[in-house]
C-alpha cells in the first residue's frame, strides 16, 4: 500500500471516530503538548533562565576536543537542534510517560475494535511504557554509534595528516546527512513501535524488532508517512512562537485572549499526534494484511503445484521402472 492510500484511509478511519479522538485521547495528550510549547517558547521570552546555552557550550565543547569543526555551519545547526531536543524532552519527561502515552494508548484501544474496560487499557499502557523506555535506549545507542563513526573518522583524518578545510567540511556535510537520515529512520521505528505494542499488548526490545521487520522493504513509505505529521507539527509550534511568544514580547504581559489562542493551538497540537497514532495504525495493519496475503497466496500456489509434481514423479517413476523391465531381457539375450 502506497503512501497516498494510507494516508485517505488514515484520514477516513480518523473522521469516522472523529468525536471520541478529539475528546478523550486529546484532552488526555493537552498536557504533554502545552509543557511542549511552553519548554520551547521558554528560551525566546527568558534565554537567561533557560539551560540551553549552558548545554550548547559543553556539547561544543566535547566536540571541539573530538577533532570536529564546530564553527561550521551544518554542523552548528545540528548542535543547535540536539540541545534543543534534550532541553524539551528533559522538561517534557513526566508529560510524556504520563499523558502523551496514555493518550494514546486511549486511541489505541478505539482502533483495535475490543471492548474498552480499565483492565485492557492497562494492559495495553504498560506494554507502551515498556516499549517506549527501550525506544529511548534504541535511539541513545543510535546517536552513540553515529557519533562514534564520526569521531573516528575525523581521527583518522587527523591522523594522517589531512587538513584541507574544503575537504573537511564536505566530509563533515556528509555524516551530517549520514546521521540525520540514521536517526530519522530509528525514531520513526520507534514510533511505530509502540503501536505494535497496544496492538499485541507486548512491551520491549522483541516489538522493536518485530517493527523492523513490518518494515522491511517499506523504509521509504514509513519515512514517508512521518513528513506530514512532522510539518503539521512544526507548522503549529511556529504559529504558537508567531501568535503568544511574539504578542508576549511586544506587550509584556499576558492577556486571557493570548491565553485562550496558545491553549487551542495546543489543543490541534494534540490533535495531530492523535492522527500521528491513527497513521501508524493503518500502515502496519496494511503491512499485516500484505504479509497474510503472500502468505496465503504461497499456500494456494503450494496447494496446486503439489499434485502437479507428484503426477509428474509418479510417471517418472513408472516411466524408468518400465524401460529396466524392458531392457532386462534384451540383455539376457
Amino acid at each position: 500500500m502506497g503512501t497516498i492510500k494510507v494516508l485517505r484511509r488514515s484520514v477516513s478511519k480518523f473522521l469516522q471516530g472523529y468525536h471520541y479522538f478529539t475528546i478523550i485521547p486529546t484532552i488526555c495528550i493537552l498536557p504533554f503538548s502545552t509543557t511542549l510549547l511552553l519548554s520551547q517558547a521558554h528560551l525566546l521570552l527568558f534565554p537567561s533562565s533557560h539551560p540551553l546555552p549552558w548545554f550548547l557550550d559543553r556539547l561544543a565543547t566535547l566536540f571541539e576536543v573530538a577533532g570536529l569543526p564546530t564553527s561550521s555551519g551544518p554542523f552548528s545547526v545540528l548542535l543547535l537542534k540536539i540541545s534543543e531536543t534534550v532541553a524539551s524532552f528533559v522538561r517534557t519527561l513526566p508529560f510524556t510517560f504520563t499523558f502523551l502515552l496514555l493518550g494514546k494508548s486511549l486511541a489505541l484501544l478505539f482502533l483495535s475494535r475490543s471492548k474498552p474496560s480499565a483492565s485492557s487499557l492497562a494492559l495495553m499502557y504498560a506494554a507502551i511504557v515498556r516499549t517506549y523506555v527501550c525506544g529511548l535506549m534504541a535511539i541513545l545507542s543510535a546517536n552513540a554509534t553515529a557519533f562514534f563513526v564520526l569521531f573516528l573518522v575525523f581521527d583518522c583524518i587527523n591522523g594522517l595528516g589531512i587538513s584541507s578545510p574544503g575537504y573537511s567540511t564536505s566530509l563533515l556535510f556528509l555524516g551530517v546527512i549520514v546521521y540525520s537520515t540514521i536517526l530519522s529512520y530509528t525514531v520513526v521505528v520507534c514510533n511505530l513501535s509502540l503501536t505494535v505494542s497496544g496492538i499485541e499488548k507486548r512491551g520491549g526490545f522483541m516489538v522493536i524488532l518485530k517493527t523492523c521487520f513490518l518494515t522491511r522493504k517499506r523504509e521509504l513509505t514509513a519515512l514517508s508517512l512521518a513528513v506530514p505529521i512532522n510539518l503539521l507539527r512544526a507548522a503549529t509550534e511556529a504559529l504558537f512562537q508567531y501568535r503568544v511568544v511574539t504578542t508576549y514580547q511586544q506587550n509584556g504581559r499576558f492577556s486571557l485572549a493570548m491565553v485562550s489562542e496558545g491553549c487551542f493551538i495546543a489543543y490541534w497540537y494534540s490533535v495531530f499526534i492523535v492522527l500521528d497514532v491513527v497513521i501508524s495504525h493503518t500502515f502496519l495493519k496494511s503491512r499485516r494484511f500484505e504479509e497474510e496475503d503472500n502468505d496465503a497466496c504461497c499456500d494456494e500456489n503450494d496447494e496446486k503445484i503439489s499434485p502437479e509434481l507428484f503426477k509428474l514423479y509418479i510417471n517418472t517413476c513408472c516411466h524408468v521402472g518400465i524401460n529396466r523391465r524392458l531392457r532386462k531381457p534384451l540383455s539376457d539375450l
